[in-house]
């Protein structure tokens, strides 16, 4: 699982210096969307992680997964130009880069994290 966060990390920076660097939408969009499969991808893994190691699921972590995964799914199902609507001051996201960073970079925060601690003390007391 820290190869993926890792692997995360390097698609958010990347989507960070796209932004700041103001690349055109194909590239934001390309961006998003490579982001948003990797984070499906992720959230397959971690599930059977969860199944495998009996942790609750009852947590929230399963269902932001859910949650989180259907925002996900959505993006990658809609064609290029649904991605964004254009506004009158300009390009609006339906999701923007920055929210979908704080989304999915908290969730590896807290989440991810709370996983770690059960594995933790599971060891510990196992």
């Amino acid at each position: 699982m820290d190869a993926d966060h890792r692997h995360f990390g390097l698609l958010v920076r990347d989507l960070d210096r796209a932004v700041a660097a103001g690349a055109n939408d194909t590239i934001l969009e390309d961006q998003i969307r490579l982001i948003a499969h990797d984070a499906l991808l992720h959230f397959d893994k971690e599930d059977a992680l969860h199944t495998r190691y009996g942790y609750p699921p009852e947590t929230s972590t399963r269902k932001l997964h859910n949650e989180i995964g259907a925002i996900l799914r959505s993006l990658l199902r809609k064609d290029r130009d649904s991605l964004a609507i254009d506004g009158a001051a300009g390009r609006k996201w339906s999701l923007p880069p920055a929210q979908l960073k704080v989304l999915l970079v908290s969730h590896l925060i807290y989440e991810d994290a709370a996983f770690r601690d059960f594995l933790t003390r599971e060891r510990t007391l196992g």
